[in-house]
């Protein structure tokens, strides 16, 4: 047939589709969503030899994705042909697909993705001969040119799926997208702790993962801590193959499987006969909905695996799955029981002089033939699941497990556990006695004791009216944790740790659907530190959250080195400089128990950060955010602009009061994003206003006004920083234009143009001289106070310090 032929219209026909067709068709089975784009371009940077890869995302990839990596690179030729359909350097004959060692290896992906988005390659192998740009739109080359560029390559793809608006209407939220781009990029973190991964999404980097020398320290980066301390190494060969990595400990179980991470040769995989053997380690070690974590690294001949039967290649065949999955089940559930009786047992196996580990030696009184009344009380008691399994002792934990309560929980609930819940007390000699009203089990410890809480049920009225349902009373308290409850002739067993959970939960359902739920602050807030991950999936949630009466806020961490942050609660300004003042009090006094000073110095040290007070501020009236618009820049209102309009206005006078010191301006220099531009925006650190994204709710719509800092007296700031951004309300003064690009990468014309704070505590002075008069609304501040302010401030710091030499001035001219 030939393709040039007019096309037969009769229905049933067969005809070859067009070659634009085709590519589009094509594209589909590789490129799913953006986090298909975003797994094949680093997978091909991983096959250069890179050791930095860079990833760049915009709208949860659907408006950006570009990866940057320090691998080999292209020369023109190559970077010409790997953008055609089925060109590659990774195979070159059909034996080869018998033992690929590689990621990629069908030289489909540049092709498929070019063809349903704006495309651009820049590539270079050498940097002496310079780079070579490709830029392709819809599959079409549009045109190449020689470039300067570094050895190494970037791939930029926009608009996915612009040229296909069936399959671009099927992409999700951009939540949604992004979270199957991490997955794709923490997936691929995980399998090459050796490179350094960055990924960043609407200019926010949320990954910053530097080359560790092992799959433990990946771990930590990525899941933090608590998951990483909850998990044991396990490594171990079998024949054609050997693994190696994490698994979580049975303590430390999951609600659901998705950290549950299995590679094949680096590359990640799904496999129902793999996971059912990591599964069966764990045998009767779990409860029923609980799952494991792990991280496991499995390193096969190459002719073992089939890598070839999945378009994603994210499924493989194995040669002998059946005799891998059981060497997995039975090496794993041993080190898992050895991890228990390391736990147990101590540190370490020591060895007994007979050669024996420790935790293989008899116990001190359960010797064979020994007295059963020798057994000793610190001998751990094995606790056993229903089904007679062997399950984790308490002591297994990582930590000593501790109880969330809800601050409008009743008093009685903010208590430890029950005592003993969960845990089986020492061993005792059998003996058979009362003692103190206590009618001990002949065949337990003294930790096994009934408690009468009645006389039995000829005493049944004695119960307090009203506690449990006519019919039933209460026998005796078993281990200080066990009711057991007579019901005409059954005997019930309650968990009064259980009953106890749910009389609260149905307490609060009560309130939720009532509408009445009780809310109580911390006067400093709990902070939770979540993955980014987590911290994706509370965002999304984060209403419903509120409705269940919950306040959250996200906090970013400081790119200072040792930087941290100490947040309060928001409040009332007054209320809120009460708490600053308190806090600076407290801290001098720890300081002064423990023989240190603390400062509250701007910039005590010229080569570390400094501290800065940064306020977040919005206004309220009638319970409603009013700087909140949900079609604002930044979802702020025209309230919140105006307001920082007045802000922005009055700036250089505010920081007589917010930056107070002559050290103030230390750090408050045009640099590292220090905050010296008179201009706000969603993403800038040295714009002086920002506006917080971190959550998209009405509630938590604000700036964040970043000048102040802690050595300036709160009662004063927080009044003139209100009454500033009053000032721009009333007067619906407007700011700039938001400024959203680097500020550093302006040219200095454009530079010029941004206003920037004063550079020294006099001209602050000068210019609060000069403009005070929004101070005076409201009877807050007086002219009398702004003048011995001003006449203080010049006399006794800005003078006294002109007048006499700075210790760095002996340093630069004593030898002149």
């Amino acid at each position: 047939m030939d393709p040039s032929a007019p096309h037969d219209e009769r229905p049933g026909r067969i005809r070859v589709l067009p070659e634009a067709v085709i590519n589009k068709i094509a594209a589909g089975e590789v490129v799913e969503r953006p986090a298909s784009v975003v797994k094949e371009l680093m997978e091909n940077a991983l096959d250069a030899g890179a050791t930095q890869v860079v990833v760049t995302v915009g709208e949860g990839g659907k408006g950006l994705v570009a990866v940057l990596d320090n691998g080999a690179g292209m020369d023109e030729d190559d970077a010409r042909l790997a953008i055609q359909r089925h060109a590659t350097s990774k195979i070159r004959d059909e034996a080869e697909l018998g033992r690929i060692t590689t990621l990629g290896f069908r030289g489909e992906a540049l092709a498929s993705i070019a063809a349903v988005s704006r495309f651009e390659l820049i590539t270079c192998a050498d940097e002496a001969g310079g780079g070579t740009r490709i830029t392709v739109e819809g599959g079409v080359v549009n045109g190449t040119s020689r470039v300067g560029f570094p050895r190494g390559t970037k791939v930029t793809v926009e608009e996915l799926f612009c040229n296909t608006p069936a399959r671009r209407k099927f992409l999700r939220t951009t939540a949604t997208e992004f979270q199957h781009v991490q997955s794709a990029f923490l997936q691929l973190a995980l399998a090459h702790p050796g490179v350094h991964f960055r990924l960043t999404h609407n200019q926010r980097t949320l990954h910053d993962l530097p080359r560790c020398p092992t799959l433990s320290e990946r771990v930590y980066q990525l899941f933090g801590r608590a998951l990483y301390e909850g998990m044991a190494p396990v490594a171990g060969r079998g024949g054609t193959f050997a693994y190696e990595g994490l698994i979580s400990l049975p303590s430390h179980s999951q609600a659901s499987r998705r950290l549950q991470h299995l590679f094949v040769n680096g590359r990640h995989v799904r496999h129902a006969a793999l996971n059912h053997g990591v599964y069966q380690a764990y045998r009767t070690l779990l409860m029923k909905d609980r799952h494991p974590a792990y991280v496991l690294m499995l390193r096969l001949e190459p002719h073992e695996v089939d890598v070839n039967v999945h378009p994603a290649k994210t499924e493989v065949r194995l040669r002998n799955p059946q005799y891998i999955h059981t060497v997995l089940a039975d090496t794993l559930h041993r080190q898992l029981m050895d991890t228990d009786r390391l736990r147990l047992f101590g540190a370490g196996k020591a060895a007994s002089d007979d050669g024996d580990p420790a935790w293989q030696r008899p116990l001190p009184g359960l010797e064979p033939h020994g007295d059963g009344a020798a057994v000793a009380e610190r001998a751990p008691q094995a606790v056993h699941d229903a089904d007679g399994g062997r399950a984790a002792p308490p002591s297994l934990a990582a930590a000593p497990p501790a109880v969330a309560m809800s601050p409008s929980a009743p008093a009685a609930a903010r208590g430890a556990a029950a005592p003993g819940h969960g845990a089986m007390a020492p061993a005792a000699p059998p003996s058979s006695h009362s003692a103190g009203g206590l009618r001990v089990n002949p065949f337990a410890g003294e930790g096994f004791a009934f408690q009468p809480l009645s006389g039995g049920p000829e005493t049944a009225g004695a119960e307090p009216a009203g506690l449990l349902p006519e019919g039933m009373s209460v026998l005796c308290q078993f281990h200080t944790t066990y009711l057991l409850v007579q019901r005409g002739d059954s005997l019930l067993l309650v968990d009064q740790h259980a009953a106890h959970e749910r009389i609260l939960f149905e307490q609060y359902r009560t309130q939720f659907y009532e509408g009445r739920l009780v809310r109580e602050r911390f006067l400093v807030p709990f902070t939770v530190e979540l993955s980014p991950q987590n911290a994706l999936l509370l965002e999304q949630y984060l209403p419903q959250w509120n409705k269940m009466g919950f306040e959250i806020e996200a906090a970013h961490h400081e790119v200072a080195p040792g930087q941290h942050e100490i947040d309060f609660a928001y409040d009332e300004a007054v209320a809120t400089a009460d708490k600053i003042a308190t806090f600076k009090l407290v801290v001098r006094k720890i300081a002064l128990d423990f023989n240190l000073h603390a400062t509250f110095m701007h910039k005590p040290l010229s080569d570390v950060a400094g501290s800065g007070m940064h306020t977040h501020q919005s206004l309220w009236k009638d319970g409603t955010n009013l700087f909140y618009d949900a079609n604002g820049y930044g979802l702020i209102s025209a309230t919140c602009r105006h307001y920082i309009g007045g802000l922005l206005s009055h700036a250089p006078a505010l920081l007589a009061f917010i930056a107070p010191t002559t050290n103030s301006y230390r750090r408050l220099v045009p640099g590292f994003e220090a905050p010296v531009n008179l201009v706000y925006s969603t993403r800038n650190r040295s714009a002086c206003i920002r506006i917080p994204t971190y959550f998209s709710s009405p509630e938590a719509r604000r700036l964040e006004f970043r000048l102040p800092d802690p050595a300036c007296n709160p009662y004063l700031g927080f009044s003139a920083m209100l009454l500033a951004g009053l000032d721009g309300v009333i007067n619906e003064i407007e700011p700039p234009d938001p400024v959203d690009v680097n500020l550093y990468d302006l040219s200095p014309e454009e530079a010029a143009k941004i206003k920037q704070v004063p550079g020294s505590l006099e001209e602050a002075l000068d210019s609060l001289e000069r403009d005070y008069e929004f101070l005076l609304r409201g009877g807050v501040f007086t002219e009398d106070l702004i003048e011995t302010w001003l006449d203080y401030k010049k006399t006794n710091e800005i003078d006294a310090m002109r007048q006499r030499p700075h210790p760095h001035e002996f340093f630069m001219y004593f030898d002149a």
